[in-house]
């Protein structure tokens, strides 16, 4: 099973991704592979529209293939809902490109995109990476492009402001009904 866990900078998406990691005993990995803070670089610099979607697109492949398409049960802190939702935001002239790329069959597609829900004034109390403004695009890119993953996979959505144990709990309860009602 392939798990990608999705939601805003400081949501609780780490740790609680690495918390059902160790309980469901999955490969805990993320994305992008390079740093945030490198991710951010990118995202902020002047380069041409389409290369930077490229330089993502290369690290999310070189991560398919050394992680996801090695491993049966992963977990992956953030995915192609990221990248779009990203896109969306710093570079929308290429979100088009963006958005073709990542439905190519090469790219892994999860089986359950877990999402994060958190109230923006706490996510940036917890994780000051990135101004309230940008996290409020952030997430209106998130549920704007919804229905474009969720054509291809389940999403769960849970509160991040829960303790990490009843989080936990509560994502393993939405998945069993996903796997009694098919997944």
């Amino acid at each position: 099973m392939f798990i990608a866990m999705e939601g805003i900078d400081g949501c609780g998406k780490s740790v609680m991704g690495k918390a059902l990691a160790e309980d469901l005993n999955f490969i805990y990995t993320r994305e992008p592979t390079f740093t945030s803070e490198e991710a951010d670089a990118l995202n902020l610099e002047s380069k041409n529209n389409i290369e930077r979607e490229i330089e993502f697109a290369i690290d999310r492949i070189r991560h398919t293939n050394n992680v996801l398409r090695k491993w049966d049960d992963i977990i992956c802190d953030r995915y192609i809902w990221t990248g779009l939702a990203y896109c969306s935001v710093y570079n929308p002239v290429a979100y088009p490109f963006a958005e073709a790329l990542y439905k190519h069959k090469f790219f892994v597609k999860p089986d359950v995109y877990i999402f994060i829900e958190t109230p923006i004034e706490i996510c940036f109390q917890r994780k000051q990476i990135q101004p309230k403004e940008h996290l409020k695009k952030i997430l209106s890119a998130y549920e704007k492009i919804r229905p474009i993953v969720e054509t291809e996979s389940k999403i769960i959505t849970v509160s991040g402001v829960m303790k990490i144990q009843n989080c936990v709990k509560e994502i393993k309860d939405k998945m069993q009904n996903i796997f009694e009602t098919g997944l």
